[in-house]
């Protein structure tokens, strides 16, 4: 562990989709709080996307500057972390460099370096023998970096973690931006903006939507309840930019009407603040993911005290199982529909500060 001193943090981040800057963003803001200036490096373009504007732009000129090269490759990030002085490099993606810093035989790092594994090639079970190939060849070369003087691997857990072992570790974080009692009343104004009718049960599917969120499946699950308990019972909520084609859009809207049901698509970039409403303003965040990572509407549910209904991989439904507030199933429709019904009778605890950003920001960098 470290403690931070006045001098100069590279941080390191080769993408801009989803949370990864608002990680930067964290990171960032704990080493202002710290007394350290931060360099970002980021790829040509960046500052082209919806969210460097929202995340990077406003922290500019408060010992924050930022870098755009074309390639960031181990040279250009050592060169960089050399113009600047900086003491330490932190990457908060490591999935990319680090198995790359394992395959440079008597490479070494200077200054040190902090890597952040977001996805643990241990949690894609079960996977096809050429995936399980790959992942086991990512393990073991994200091991041999970390034997490597000065290079520090640490691994993104889910919320409600806890630790039976040696291996370093950052929760990911919950991000508030407002208190408990500001997002009640967002979402109280939310749902007269959007008609969420207090006659029906609102299912909920925020942040980017895209493919991984397996919207058809979902409204399959809507029919199939729709079927057994009444159309009037549910409603299904799309908050967020929509990633996926027009005519995915379109579908999905074709598909509620043909089988009455009621869907409302809010399609946008929306802020934390705006997500964590939005979820406070539905019953039941529904989580079908074909992904095998944690994410943040889970510790987002965690924290704000959501119903969950959760259908996935192993890991995803153990994730869930984990936190507790609600129901999990395997990927297919009838299953994520059970794991709804069984939702309706849970009534989750409010946890606001288990998961911060402070401490995910601290466990990142090594501070003491």
């Amino acid at each position: 562990m470290v403690t931070l001193s006045a001098d100069t943090l590279l941080i390191v981040e080769s993408g801009t989709s989803g949370h990864l800057l608002v990680y930067v963003r964290i990171l960032c803001d704990q080493a202002l709080a710290s007394g350290r200036k931060a360099v970002v490096l980021l790829s040509e373009g960046a500052d082209r996307s919806p969210e460097y504007a929202q995340n990077l732009l406003p922290l500019l000129g408060e010992g924050v500057r930022v870098e755009f090269r074309s390639r960031l490759t181990l040279r250009v990030v050592s060169e960089r972390a050399k113009a600047h002085r900086a003491s330490l490099i932190v990457i908060p993606h490591g999935d990319i460099l680090g198995p790359r810093m394992g395959l440079r035989l008597g490479w070494r790092a200077s200054p040190p370096i902090r890597l952040l594994v977001m996805r643990d090639p241990r949690w894609e079970v079960p996977a096809p023998l050429r995936r399980r190939i790959k992942n086991l060849a990512k393990l073991k070369l994200l091991e041999r970096a970390s034997r490597k003087r000065n290079v520090t691997v640490v691994w993104l857990r889910e919320p409600a973690f806890a630790s039976s072992g040696t291996e370093l570790f950052a929760v990911d974080p919950f991000i508030a931006d407002a208190t408990f009692a500001e997002l009640v009343a967002d979402s109280q104004r939310l749902k007269k903006k959007l008609d969420l009718r207090p006659d029906r049960l609102w299912l909920c599917i925020t942040g980017a939507i895209t493919d991984r969120k397996n919207v058809p499946l979902v409204l399959e699950a809507l029919r199939i309840l729709a079927e057994r308990v009444g159309r009037d019972q549910f409603g299904l909520l799309l908050f967020g930019p929509v990633r996926t084609t027009a005519s995915d859009k379109a579908g999905w809207i074709a598909y509620a009407d043909t089988h009455n049901l009621l869907i409302r698509i809010e399609d946008s970039l929306i802020s934390n603040r705006e997500m964590n409403a939005v979820m406070l303003a539905s019953d039941i965040s529904v989580m079908a993911y074909s992904t095998h990572s944690p994410n943040s509407t889970l510790g987002k549910a965690f924290a704000l005290g959501v119903r969950i209904a959760v259908a996935g991989p192993p890991s995803v439904v153990g994730f869930a199982a984990k936190v507790g507030n609600g129901a999990t199933s395997t990927l297919d429709a009838r299953g994520l529909a059970e794991a709804i019904l069984a939702t309706v009778k849970f009534t989750p605890e409010v946890r606001f500060d288990a998961v911060s950003e402070a401490k995910f920001a601290r466990s990142v960098l090594g501070i003491e």
